[in-house]
């Protein structure tokens, strides 16, 4: 699994937090992020995500969430290449 930064901006005069939260999985929060006087805000899960696809938004309260985005963990090693040709010693 990885632990992702997830980051975005909210106005800091109005809003304290941001909750990332699952859509799936019964709405759990991710992170939490404290909104910075820039208005940005970034925070990462204190627990590695396993592989597999999570759908997700950011949150500052209800009615103030952000639309939902697309996230694919995958860590799975990829195949070796292989080689194909030249298939016999070339000889100039």
């Amino acid at each position: 699994g990885l632990q992702p930064q997830f980051s975005g901006t909210a106005d800091h005069l109005s809003v304290s937090e941001v909750d990332v939260r699952y859509v799936s999985d019964g709405d759990v929060t991710i992170c939490t992020a404290t909104v910075l006087s820039n208005d940005t805000w970034t925070c990462s899960p204190a627990e590695p995500l396993a592989d597999r696809e999570y759908t997700y938004y950011a949150s500052a309260g209800p009615g103030a969430q952000s639309p939902d985005r697309t996230l694919v963990i995958d860590t799975a090693v990829p195949s070796p290449p292989t080689i194909t040709g030249p298939g016999r010693p070339l000889r100039k």
